[in-house]
């Protein structure tokens, strides 16, 4: 059984996907100007990509409070996304730790992103990091290049819930429409076999748009969605999701 995750006033792996915006400024002044935009647009959850950030190294803390002052109760999501998943983040596997661990001892975020791709050791170990002082993770993962086969997206689906994150995030890529019913079938099944929380799938580029939009119908907890810009490829504007989930789902 599935069991799902509260975060603040949100319950994620129930009702309707979750809407989650980015923020991904490079200086401060850029950062707090999305924050004021994305106040005023109906979302549920926000993604700080501090990848993008270019002081990070020692402006992290500050950014946190100003994002702690201006969000309220809306749930944060910590997010250093490094080359190889996608990001724009150069550092080695060291400062990735660092800059996980320096954002958890903050208590000011809500949800730790520690990528699949780091060492086996490294992840579990942020993750019990995290899981100490109070934060929920997301292991992801980031194919860029292709679509697996659905028994290998559920092989690996399986692999990273045993890691002991809270939820689970794969996002591959389309070269074909099967390639788009492949990822939805890998979360069905998975979703309705194997899963013990919740999953967050899509498939990226124009080409896999509709995952963002259905992906709630098998399976998927929370959809990722433009603010201010598009933090991946294919991501839909808010003001869209928000026309079209009332036809698939019922909010609750």
């Amino acid at each position: 059984m599935i069991q799902t995750i509260r975060v603040k006033e949100v319950e994620i792996g129930t009702g309707s996907p979750k809407i989650c915006v980015p923020v991904q400024g490079k200086t401060k002044e850029e950062i707090i100007e999305q924050i004021a935009k994305i106040k005023e647009i109906p979302c549920d959850l926000i993604e700080w990509r501090s990848d993008a950030f270019e002081t990070i190294q020692t402006d992290l803390e500050e950014i946190l409070d100003i994002f702690q002052n201006q969000l309220g109760q809306k749930p944060l999501i910590f997010t250093y996304r490094t080359l190889k998943e996608g990001g724009f983040g150069q550092e080695k596997d060291k400062e990735y730790r660092q800059f996980a661990i320096r954002a958890v001892q903050t208590g000011k975020i809500d949800l730790l992103d520690v990528e699949y791709s780091q060492s086996e050791r490294q992840t579990k170990e942020l993750v019990e990091i995290a899981h100490t002082s109070g934060v929920k993770t997301i292991i992801s993962s980031h194919d860029f290049q292709k679509t697996p086969k659905v028994t290998d997206m559920m092989k690996q689906m399986c692999h990273m819930q045993d890691t002991g994150a809270d939820l689970i995030k794969l996002a591959v890529m389309p070269h074909s429409k099967e390639d788009v019913l492949n990822l939805l079938s890998a979360t069905e099944q998975m979703n309705r076999l194997y899963a013990k929380r919740p999953l967050i799938t899509m498939s990226m580029s124009e080409e896999g748009v509709i995952s963002r939009y259905c992906g709630g119908l098998f399976g998927s907890s929370i959809t990722f969605a433009q603010g201010i810009q598009s933090s991946a490829p294919g991501q839909p504007k808010v003001e869209d999701l928000q026309q079209v989930f009332p036809i698939f789902y019922k909010r609750s």
